[in-house]
């Protein structure tokens, strides 16, 4: 009885870690298209991330 309660609390808990590590996975993911979407926003317009322009800035 004791063996069946404790497969059982151990095959929903590790459900339970796939289900959060998915979610987690897919929010990092979101996140890092975001970013890329970012730097190539800024390389459209010539600042390479945003990086050079500040520099570019202090040189004129």
């Amino acid at each position: 009885m004791n063996i069946l309660i404790f497969t059982i609390a151990f095959t929903l808990g590790f459900m339970l870690k796939m289900i959060i590590d998915t979610q987690v996975i897919s929010k990092a993911k979101a996140k890092i298209k975001y970013v890329d979407t970012l730097k190539r926003k800024s390389y459209s317009k010539g600042y390479e991330a945003g990086l050079t322009y500040g520099r570019e800035c202090v040189k004129r």
